[in-house]
């Protein structure tokens, strides 16, 4: 979890009673471990010899099925009991017939796991393998059924995952998974009832831009799109897809007013933002000044409320980048000199900041040279409002060096590179 020392967690060690515990526990660890690979042995051997017993079989893999349970109840870290698991589960007659016992013992499983070690990586993993064997097995059960099983289920799973996030709003595997459950909602939309496999959960919103797919997948990428695919109905992105996309938008913004350092909420806001935009303008609504207002007003309460915070810091650098109409080619004159004007409420704002803390806030510095430096990039910028920009984006440069020297080398190369330009 954030916030636990690791002094207060090696503290417990020097407990005797604690530390017999935890002896105990590896014994009965190991004892378990070498039962399984004695298990694993006799099986390979069985099938090699062909000396194999289908009732006495399927028996052991119930029983091996058992331990690795227990094994995993304990450590959810090691990946390879995890596969080991998966193994049994797909070549044994016991996990699913169309039922949901496979599904609810694995969700136990994995919800077990994860109490023991949020950020256990093949817990997360397994918890998606479970998710997508289960719905690519029941694919009769329609997901855009409101009260289909399949449709509980996934709300069920992102109400999860809203429960982890209160305890631990920066885990990034809970909102990777979250992204995850959302991808396949989008998917069943996207098909339009037809069949479908799902993979990594990726988002395909196709349509909305010419000759454009914007696919978001576990990892949220954009590219344009180079495969063949079926185009998708404006009409059901921008109704269903546009819903669900802005609860996560409302989510995000709820977890970031809960936390300015929630970084994988800034991140996974950064992804919906052009996808919402692009929404609504396949609706015929223009927002994305309104949404660049918006996002400027939610950094600046958190650079005023946590100036030394990195984090909201570098969502204003992707937010200034991302609505400079310079970036989309041919730009309107109006809407460049707006951006201009906003840009320049946004600088005296962290001058201001910077001002307030006596010159001494590295962050604001930052802002302030990263705004300079965008006005130094805009045709007859350099000179707007009368200010001289390169000269004082040198300066802030100038001035970070000495608050900041852990990092004066870099700061000398921006400035050898502002010179070689």
């Amino acid at each position: 979890m954030h916030g636990q020392k690791r002094d207060e967690y090696k503290a417990r060690l020097r407990d005797s009673a604690t530390a017999k515990k935890l002896a105990l526990k590896a014994q009965q660890w190991h004892a378990l471990s070498q039962t399984l690979l004695t298990r694993k042995h006799a099986s390979q051997d069985s099938e090699q010899t062909g000396q194999v017993d289908v009732d006495v079989d399927a028996q052991k893999m119930l029983e091996t099925l058992h331990l690795t349970e227990k094994l995993l109840a304990v450590n959810p870290d090691p990946i390879y009991l995890w596969n080991q698991r998966r193994e049994l589960l797909l070549n044994s007659s016991l996990p699913n017939d169309g039922n949901d016992n496979f599904l609810e013992q694995e969700q136990v499983l994995t919800q077990t796991a994860l109490q023991r070690n949020p950020k256990a990586y093949g817990a997360w993993f397994h918890r998606k393998w479970a998710i997508r064997h289960h719905l690519n097995d029941n694919q009769h059960q329609a997901l855009s059924d409101s009260n289909s099983n399949s449709k509980q289920i996934l709300q069920a799973e992102l109400g999860l995952c809203g429960e982890l996030l209160m305890l631990d709003e920066r885990n990034f595997h809970c909102w990777n998974y979250r992204r995850f459950i959302v991808g396949i909602m989008i998917d069943d939309v996207i098909s339009d009832g037809e069949h479908f496999t799902i993979t990594d959960g990726e988002w395909r919103l196709q349509g909305l831009m010419e000759n454009k797919c914007t696919v978001i997948g576990a990892q949220l990428t954009e590219r344009c799109a180079s495969e063949k695919s079926v185009p998708v109905a404006k009409k059901a992105v921008s109704s269903e897809v546009h819903q669900l996309l802005k609860l996560e938008w409302n989510f995000t913004t709820e977890k970031i007013e809960q936390n300015f350092s929630n970084g994988s909420a800034f991140h996974y806001r950064s992804k919906l933002l052009p996808l919402l935009i692009q929404l609504d303008a396949a609706s015929g609504d223009d927002t994305k000044t309104e949404y660049f207002q918006e996002e400027l007003s939610m950094i600046r309460n958190a650079v005023f409320t946590e100036p030394d915070d990195q984090t909201s810091w570098w969502y204003l650098r992707f937010v200034i980048s991302w609505a400079n109409p310079k970036n989309e080619g041919n730009c309107d004159e109006d809407d460049l000199q707006a951006f201009q004007a906003t840009l320049y409420e946004e600088w005296s704002g962290i001058q201001e900041l910077v001002e307030g803390e006596g010159g001494k806030c590295k962050w604001g510095l930052l802002g302030m040279h990263m705004i300079a430096s965008e006005f130094c990039k805009l045709e007859q910028g350099n000179q707007y409002e009368g200010e001289n920009w390169e000269q004082l984006s040198r300066t802030y440069l100038l001035q970070l060096k000495e608050l900041d020297p852990d990092r004066c080398r870099r700061y000398d190369t921006i400035l050898v590179n502002k010179d070689g330009e």
